[in-house]
């Protein structure tokens, strides 16, 4: 087995991803060696760009997509009712931008939401603008419809400063909060609270 390990996969990839995708193939083709892309953050997409890029003819036999954050312990299973996401959003217009895939959603003319559903027609991501048109704020969902990631973000930086990750089961996993450096705008975890299966913070992980 081998083992890509990259910070994400753009849908709209380049050169990296491109290559990346190559190899696993020659691996495949010359070696027999299966390989896995694994994600170092967590997307409720990875299925969705599994499916698009298999459709597309550039995911080869042998190559598995998936997040680190897949690997995580987790016993829990969902049991309540799947949530419908619906396209329509009361009192809100919308249209499909069809160059990259979502609904992007008005009230009097000012773009608040995007919305991208998967292959299945199920809610994946959900993502909020101000004014300014920045994403203040992402949901990310399970295949139920119920949370899997919430993620708020820096308006200065533009990048995410507090994340949120909910068991399968709906219940509180853990809280990141991310610090940034101001100069290179790199971010580093500035403290990880985990919660217990009652929503409760159980311990704070140690900084390295």
């Amino acid at each position: 087995m081998v083992i890509f390990a990259v910070d994400g996969v753009p849908r709209v990839h380049g050169g990296r991803t491109t290559s990346i995708l190559t190899k696993a193939r020659l691996f495949k083709e010359k070696a027999g060696k299966d390989s896995i892309l694994v994600t170092l953050y967590d997307s409720s997409q990875i299925d969705d760009l599994a499916h698009e890029f298999t459709e597309r003819g550039i995911l080869s036999e042998g190559l598995t997509l998936a997040s680190l954050h897949d690997f995580y312990p987790d016993y829990t299973e969902f049991t309540g009712v799947v949530v419908e996401h619906p396209i329509e959003e009361v009192g809100l217009q919308h249209r499909l931008n069809s160059d990259k895939g979502t609904y992007e959603y008005f009230d009097n003319g000012v773009l608040i939401m995007s919305k991208r559903f998967d292959y299945s027609g199920r809610l994946i991501v959900r993502d909020h603008f101000n004014g300014a048109r920045t994403v203040t704020q992402s949901d990310e969902f399970w295949p139920d419809g119920s949370y899997r990631r919430q993620v708020f973000m820096d308006l200065y930086y533009g990048v995410a400063r507090q994340e949120l990750s909910f068991r399968h089961d709906g219940t509180l996993r853990l809280n990141v909060l991310w610090a940034v450096n101001p100069i290179t705008r790199v971010r580093s975890p500035e403290r990880v609270t985990l919660f217990d299966a009652e929503g409760r913070p159980e311990r704070v992980l140690p900084r390295l």
